[in-house]
């Protein structure tokens, strides 16, 4: 298990000799977070060659010094140095071997090709070892100064070089500090707040499912949802697990008392999600459709025409809509993804940030409360009057809304998410007959969570 850990063998990755981008491109994303850890807050742009160079080129030097430095007292501790800094660094270029930079080489347009968020957490032990060096530099740089400076107090005199290891600290307060960003908790209790007592959610990724996972197990909130990552199907024990953590006996209550009045008391499910068996979920994998398969569901069902491919957790998550649907609600943390995938979209009913999935017959008129939005916003249906009373009375938006600085261009599709509702919100009010002060606010509310998602006022990343 060390081995395959050490291997990266889940990702399966191709032999370190069959680059997945040119090395030099690889080589070009670390000197690019390398330029980041001095003086980030000076520049918002990802990519360097921006006012940071300056600084860039005096922690480089430093470093260097700091090397020489070394070599020049201890041998030995050169080479441990040497070795350790050119293994943190060029060594993981090499042995990692990444896609494109996320923010760099915008002529590759194929965003598969680039890496799915910045990657400079892994060669943050190699940044810390160059700042190590760049301060043993620094000390050199004193020390010569103090050699050729003739006052009675020398080394007092020339001590104010040394407010240069400052320098990181100051410049990059304003991005590295984190004080008072909520923003990935108020999301994930905005989602979850969304969700139906009981109800099972299925979400896309890592980024949309831990943030989740925190305020069940940590908090304590919500943890009446089932959560459930499309990814995760594919391996043969999270399945087990989900049916397992909800029987009836399992199966955690919901408190109604964290929303008063949002949903009331429910009764808990009497079921799992899941009626397979541990082997049966053992056999799913992939195939191919020999045939059309219809799923039936309460009031419809839905046909699969052959030659369509199901995956394994493509199965497993219709397992679970099927057996789970007349006791827990449906939902997905967007249209995208696996509800899409699923051909599901089509019974997609918006609630808040969540989509709740509303098997019913298209030809048939819907709910009075449901407002569908035009075309020019997605067309999407919103149980509207719930949406509102989520948006405006539920939901946390710490570290979300009027934010300066928003650090992490990866993670821009939160603010979004915000941009995207309040618009669509706006969209379906109007259509809805609400009156225009409503419209107007929803809008203004949006232009608001737009300016956050380009990055916030001080921190706009380059486009």
């Amino acid at each position: 298990m060390l081995a395959d850990n050490l291997s990266r063998r889940q990702y399966q990755p191709p032999p370190v000799t069959q680059r997945k981008a040119p090395f030099g491109a690889q080589l070009a994303m670390y000197m690019q977070y390398f330029d980041w850890q001095w003086s980030r807050g000076w520049d918002p742009s990802e990519v360097p060659g921006t006012g940071r160079t300056a600084f860039t080129l005096l922690f480089g030097i430093l470093g260097f010094l700091g090397l020489y430095t070394v070599f020049r007292v201890d041998r030995g501790m050169f080479t441990y140095l040497f070795v350790l800094i050119g293994t943190c660094s060029f060594g993981l270029v090499v042995y990692l071997n990444f896609r494109y930079g996320y923010s760099l080489s915008p002529e590759i347009t194929d965003r598969a090709q680039h890496e799915v968020r910045e990657r400079d957490y892994f060669y943050v032990v190699s940044f810390m070892i160059w700042g190590v060096l760049a301060g043993i530099g620094l000390s050199w740089v004193w020390r010569r100064f103090a050699q050729v400076v003739r006052t009675t107090w020398p080394y007092a005199t020339t001590a104010p070089l040394l407010m240069v290891a400052l320098l990181p600290l100051f410049l990059n307060w304003s991005w590295a500090s984190r004080s008072g960003d909520y923003a990935a908790r108020d999301w994930a209790y905005d989602l979850l707040m969304s969700v139906e007592p009981y109800g099972v959610l299925f979400t896309n990724g890592d980024n949309d499912t831990f943030p989740l996972w925190y305020l069940q197990e940590v908090e304590g909130i919500r943890s009446d949802v089932t959560v459930i990552v499309g990814q995760y199907l594919f391996t043969s024990w999270y399945p087990k697990q989900l049916q397992e953590l909800t029987s009836p006996e399992r199966q955690r209550i919901f408190d109604p008392e964290i929303s008063p009045g949002l949903f009331g008391e429910r009764e808990k499910p009497d079921e799992t999600i899941l009626d397979l068996t541990h082997e049966q979920m053992d056999q799913v994998g992939a195939s191919r459709l020999g045939e059309s398969l219809t799923i039936p569901f309460p009031g419809m069902a839905v046909t699969y025409p052959a030659e369509t491919v199901l995956n394994r957790g493509h199965q497993l998550a219709l397992s679970i809509i099927q057996d789970s649907i007349d006791e827990r609600p449906i939902f997905f943390a967007s249209t995208g993804g696996l509800m899409s995938e699923l051909g599901l979209e089509r019974w997609a009913v918006r609630h808040g940030l969540a989509v709740k999935l509303e098997m019913r017959s298209l030809t048939t008129p819907p709910p009075e409360e449901w407002v569908q939005g035009t075309p020019e916003f997605g067309g999407v249906w919103f149980d509207l009057d719930h949406s509102l009373n989520l948006y405006d009375t539920v939901y946390q938006y710490r570290g979300i809304r009027n934010r300066s600085i928003w650090q992490d261009r990866s993670t821009l599709n939160i603010p979004w998410q915000y941009y995207a509702l309040a618009l669509q919100l706006s969209d379906v009010a109007r259509n809805g007959g609400l009156p225009d002060e409503v419209v107007r606010r929803l809008e203004g509310d949006a232009l608001e969570f737009q300016v956050v998602a380009e990055g916030g006022v001080r921190g706009a990343p380059s486009q």
